[in-house]
């Protein structure tokens, strides 16, 4: 078909159809994860004694590779704010970031295993339509997320998150690394032609630049600007309020999602660039029984 995008909203509104229960829940987890926690921080840290031992805990190495580099440099500025902006970031991106992965490579490479591609493809539906529909219902998931979270943080008046703009970069730097993190999905989708080698590569990314960062924030903070998973908590909030990790994200958002199409118009349905390994043929002689 020489209209790849033909019927791109009647395949959103299949998928909204068909899943709007799974993004209900997807949001509703959201803010169970994230926004729950901001009133147990304030609990633990209202004195300055409680604030000086969470500073001590949290700047050490051990938790700097789990949960990213300390935002404050003395105790008595490690509010509850500051902890949530330093400790919540990198955990809560993680989290969604494999709801993304799972979902995104679900209705796309899964699809075209199971053949549901194919039954699309006989309704004159364009090439990337359903890749399109899925981005748009992904980026406008994620932009509700991020208002509803922002809102959410908000109206718990915790001290020192009463700013709405500190609050929608906490919930802007999750959403956009769940939206990053889909789009990984979708280009390695195209790449490989089974959905479980797809997601394999996926997450193994995601835990190599994982790793990669717990060196790096032991080392040189900086070195997290290369590495697209730190720019989930580089943005700081409620501290330092760095707006640009999220143009960085967004940025390698637009890249993948050219690359992720640029692979697809130029394969045919069930096909990848790296082909599934297929087995032996035959058992090796140490598997066959005496028998």
């Amino acid at each position: 078909m020489d209209k790849p995008l033909n019927k791109t909203f009647s395949m959103l509104g299949a998928l909204l159809k068909r899943d709007w229960l799974k993004l209900v829940f997807w949001i509703v987890g959201v803010l169970a994860f994230a926004a729950s926690g901001v009133g147990k921080f304030e609990l633990i840290m209202q004195t300055d004694s409680q604030r000086e031992t969470m500073f001590n805990v949290f700047q050490g190495p051990a938790m700097t590779a789990l949960f990213g580099p300390m935002t404050v440099a003395q105790g008595k500025d490690f509010t509850a704010a500051a902890a949530y902006g330093t400790t919540m970031p990198l955990i809560t991106a993680i989290t969604f970031a494999v709801v993304a992965i799972i979902y995104v490579i679900n209705r796309t490479r899964k699809e075209e295993e199971d053949g549901i591609a194919e039954v699309f493809r006989s309704f004159q539906v364009g090439k990337l339509a359903n890749t399109t529909a899925l981005v748009i219902e992904l980026f406008v998931l994620q932009v509700l997320i991020t208002g509803v979270l922002a809102t959410s943080i908000q109206l718990q008046n915790i001290p020192g998150m009463t700013s709405f703009s500190e609050n929608l970069l906490f919930a802007s730097a999750i959403g956009v690394q769940s939206l990053l993190w889909g789009l990984f999905a979708l280009a390695f989708a195209q790449i490989f032609s089974d959905s479980g080698s797809a997601k394999g590569a996926t997450f193994g990314l995601l835990g190599l630049l994982y790793l990669v960062r717990m060196g790096t924030d032991t080392q040189n903070v900086n070195w997290g600007y290369w590495n697209p998973l730190s720019w989930s908590y580089l943005t700081s909030p409620y501290v330092k309020n760095h707006w640009l990790p999220l143009f960085l994200a967004l940025g390698l958002s637009l890249v993948l999602l050219a690359l992720a199409y640029f692979l697809e118009i130029r394969r045919d349905v069930n096909a990848g660039y790296i082909p599934e390994v297929n087995g032996k043929a035959h058992a090796s002689k140490s598997l066959l029984s005496f028998t």
